[in-house]
């Protein structure tokens, strides 16, 4: 539940109908769940009280929700797609399955299969059909968050691209063509860190070309880094250390990002890496008492240690010019 202060004011700066429960984003007015069992609610995420939306992109989020269109978030590592999918969720009071996909997952992954079970009282052993996520979450009304969908197999990626057309279709022929009924609030949401075109960089090994067919079903929300003074807001309270450490790091990345736009390095930096980057600074920091060694020692963990020998070197002379320290 939202008991936070920041939740709360996130749902006052929220337009809000005459029945007090109708949070209205710049026009696509939504209505919290209030129906969720005990066993909907293990799947209702927790509100970050620390998140700082971003209400263009929540505004474009929740009117696809409302019209049920399937939605695809698409942007570089951390910079919060997932997080943006959860903290709607949140606010709507709706449970979310999320499942990561990858090279080896298989359609009974997600669909079910056939198992044998023994009876608790009997003891005899049965068959029977055990539906997977994706079924389970259609007949709840659960929204499904598909994460990297673009690693997906092409077999895999045709078994979900049935369930995108209207009213989300499932019939799970290996269960003698069954067909699953459909939730109202059943939502197919997905999340890339490429536009389906493959990758040419490195930074995202393992992606695929994902099918045209595929990408017209859905709406593409594009998510980015936050604007620096966002970002600057989010270390403070992520990370709870000096602004100026914080402003510093921010031009950090920035210079980075723009390096990587510019092909001069081949990796980037993202929030999420900052958080990490602030939060062992501040345990050096107690630890040496001297910010030299704290930002050195940092650095050299949260992201020296994942650098190729060229961007390390790329990198350092960046931090270098942003900090005025030297930490390669």
């Amino acid at each position: 539940m939202l008991t936070s202060e920041k939740a709360t004011s996130l749902s006052n700066a929220m337009t809000s109908s005459d029945d007090g429960r109708t949070l209205n984003f710049d026009g696509a007015k939504l209505c919290p769940r209030t129906d969720a069992t005990e066993y909907d609610k293990l799947f209702i995420p927790q509100w970050d009280a620390l998140y700082e939306p971003d209400w263009t992109l929540f505004s474009a989020f929740a009117l696809c929700v409302r019209e049920d269109l399937n939605v695809l978030l698409v942007g570089p590592t951390g910079a919060g797609k997932s997080t943006a999918v959860l903290m709607l969720a949140s606010l709507l009071q709706q449970p979310v399955r999320r499942v990561n996909m990858h090279g080896d997952i298989r359609s009974a992954d997600f669909l079910g299969q056939k198992v044998l079970e023994p009876d608790p009282e009997t003891k005899q052993v049965s068959v029977f059909y055990r539906h997977g996520v994706a079924p389970e979450a259609a007949k709840l009304g659960h929204w499904l968050l598909v994460d990297e969908i673009d690693a997906t197999p092409a077999a895999m990626l045709m078994t979900i691209q049935a369930m995108l057309e209207p009213g989300h279709p499932i019939v799970l022929s290996s269960n003698h063509g069954e067909v699953v009924p459909t939730h109202p609030e059943f939502r197919i949401l997905a999340t890339a860190n490429t536009l389906g075109h493959g990758d040419e960089t490195g930074l995202y090994a393992g992606t695929n070309v994902l099918n045209e067919a595929t990408l017209d079903r859905f709406v593409v929300l594009k998510v980015d880094y936050p604007l620096p003074e966002q970002e600057a807001k989010i270390l403070l309270e992520k990370g709870q250390v000096d602004p100026q450490i914080v402003k510093m790091l921010v031009e950090t990345a920035r210079l980075v990002r723009n390096g990587y736009s510019g092909n001069e390095c081949y990796c980037t930096l993202s929030t999420r890496r900052l958080i990490t980057w602030c939060k062992l600074y501040k345990h050096f920091l107690l630890a040496s008492k001297d910010s030299t060694i704290a930002l050195r020692k940092s650095y050299q963990l949260a992201v020296g240690n994942k650098l190729s020998p060229e961007d390390s070197k790329y990198v350092a002379g960046v931090v270098q010019r942003a900090t005025g320290i030297k930490v390669g």
